[in-house]
């Protein structure tokens, strides 16, 4: 049986969209790579500590991984000193924390690396330091 010109528009139709979305075509990732902005929020943080004497500690922030294309990397330049609460962001809009567990270690802009699938790259810093006098 063969079909008329218009009996095969609707077919040839329905397989270009199928080969498209096969291919991933139409999809929320940036896997071009620079279509979707990537940044951090917040991109620094200081903590200050409660007298002269002592540095700041403890919960430092929240930061939330925005854009580029998931999954993303985390990696704390002073793993001992600058703690991450997870190595891996799955999701665009997730966030991990961080935590600086020891009030005896002033710190200055120290890099918390954030790196997307495609290798792009957005850094956190983070300084630790004593009360002003």
């Amino acid at each position: 049986m063969k079909l008329n010109r218009r009996a095969r528009a609707p077919l040839l139709i329905v397989g270009v969209v199928a080969c498209l979305v096969a291919c991933g075509v139409g999809n929320d990732e940036d896997e071009a790579g620079g279509l979707t902005a990537f940044n951090v929020t917040p991109t620094s943080m200081t903590l200050t500590g409660p007298n002269a004497t002592t540095c700041g500690s403890g919960f430092a922030t929240r930061v939330y991984v925005n854009g580029g294309t998931a999954p993303y990397r985390v990696t704390s330049t002073l793993p001992e000193d600058v703690v991450v609460s997870r190595g891996t962001v799955e999701h665009p809009g997730e966030f991990f924390d961080i935590t600086l567990p020891f009030a005896n270690t002033c710190l200055t802009t120290v890099p918390v690396l954030v790196i997307d699938k495609l290798g792009r790259q957005a850094t956190v810093t983070i300084s630790s330091v004593k009360a002003a006098t």
